[in-house]
């Protein structure tokens, strides 16, 4: 158990999530409640609504580990509706990365998310998501597989995809990479701090003691 809860008491670095145009501002990082909450929303998405969609796919995958892959969305009124999506990284064998991808872009088409409060005005969102080859059958198997991964805020072999602008003595300096802020990031000419745009979000399927919550409640779900 504490190794479990070991994954979740990595710390987690995060910035605010902001609309698609750029902003001039220094940085007022989430709490660690709130980036365990923008990771938990997305995988109440991802095993609810396309997890079911992408099993068959998934099933015929050879080999063991991880696919990594980056979904845009964009705002429509309340919801966020999947929109273009590309591999990111991947430890599976030379064209299995790729037939993970065509799995995960067939199964998100066509779905959504409602949008919250905590978006602000934000119209345009950056998942950055880690999923397992093969998918875990059983609560045993996440456990085991939970163990082996470690990781850390951004979850197990999850590379932190997104950006928040560094500060020294509370002053804006540069870029850098966490698991939750921003999609993009420039740092500005005269080296005081950082223009900033878009909401980004990462994390994995398994990242943290919500996704096996989650993963138990989806599989409950589904039909038998």
């Amino acid at each position: 158990m504490k190794q479990l809860i070991g994954i979740l008491g990595v710390s987690v670095l995060a910035a605010l999530s902001a609309g698609s145009h750029a902003e001039e501002l220094s940085c007022e990082a989430f709490s660690y409640e709130q980036v365990i909450e923008k990771q938990d929303r997305i995988n109440r998405y991802l095993h609810g609504s396309v997890v079911p969609n992408m099993m068959t796919c998934w099933e015929a995958l050879a080999g063991n580990g991880t696919v990594s892959v980056a979904f845009k969305f964009s705002r429509d009124a309340d919801e966020w509706s999947a929109g273009d999506s590309k591999l990111l990284a991947s430890s599976l064998d030379e064209g299995q990365d790729e037939i993970a991808l065509h799995c995960l872009q067939g199964a998100v088409h066509d779905t959504s998310f409602p949008a919250t409060e905590a978006d602000g005005e934000a119209t345009e969102l950056l998942v950055n998501w880690t999923f397992p080859v093969p998918w875990p059958t059983s609560a045993e198997e996440f456990v085991d597989l939970a163990i082996d991964t470690g990781g850390g805020g951004c979850g197990p072999e999850s590379s932190a995809a997104c950006f928040e602008c560094s500060t020294v003595f509370g002053q804006p300096t540069s870029c850098k990479k966490v698991c939750v802020g921003y999609a993009e990031c420039r740092n500005r000419p005269d080296g005081k701090g950082c223009n900033l745009a878009g909401s980004c979000v990462t994390g994995a399927a398994f990242g943290n003691m919500g996704g096996f919550k989650i993963y138990r409640w989806a599989r409950a779900q589904r039909p038998q």
